[in-house]
């Protein structure tokens, strides 16, 4: 089961990763839950505001109205989207990445946050991002997000102890560098002062 974030009192739940995935296999979408969470939160990072209909848009194209499988498939979506942007705004950095469960084979998590850094910069591409427009740090962010998306890993070696201590790093890396792109993008705006 996924990490719950807590908010005002209530559970936000990012959807089952199985889930997730049997709705996409149905609805013909070739990416992985975790890329297509690394998409949404790209989408999200840039613009708060970006509606749900753009990521259906990205994993469903323009689908007609009434395909049963394509309706399930944007309600999950749409489900996604929303406990995206609700973690994002999570004033304790509540925000988790969307990945298998723990019991899934550790090269398979690993290759699910690489996918997951691959959708984010694909999100950060569609919302018109350009990493020489960026701040130094998010620039340099976007950067390490391609090199983990463009290359395959291997835990072949490495204790599993070992192993399970690195994913959690890369995770906290990928989690931790989304949030502080989002804020380099879309900085809060100060309350405006007012005059005596």
């Amino acid at each position: 089961m996924q990490n719950p974030t807590q908010l005002s009192g209530t559970t936000v739940d990012l959807p089952e990763y199985d889930d997730l995935a049997s709705a996409l296999g149905r609805g013909d979408a070739v990416l992985s839950p975790a890329e297509l969470h690394g998409i949404a939160t790209g989408l999200l990072i840039r613009d708060a505001a970006t509606p749900a209909e753009r990521l259906h848009r990205i994993v469903l194209g323009e689908t007609g109205a009434g395909d049963v499988l394509a309706d399930e498939t944007a309600r999950m979506l749409s489900a996604l989207h929303d406990t995206t942007r609700t973690q994002l705004q999570d004033s304790e950095l509540g925000f988790e990445l969307l990945t298998p469960d723990e019991d899934e084979p550790l090269e398979e998590r690993i290759q699910a946050a690489c996918d997951w850094a691959r959708g984010l910069v694909y999100g950060l591409a569609e919302q018109g991002v350009k990493t020489s427009e960026c701040p130094a740090d998010t620039a340099d962010f976007i950067q390490d997000c391609l090199t983990l998306a463009n290359n395959e890993y291997s835990v072949e070696g490495v204790s599993a102890e070992e192993g399970e201590s690195l994913y959690m790093e890369l995770l906290e890396f990928l989690r931790m560098g989304a949030l502080m792109a989002q804020e380099e993008l879309q900085p809060t705006r100060a309350a405006p002062q007012q005059l005596h």
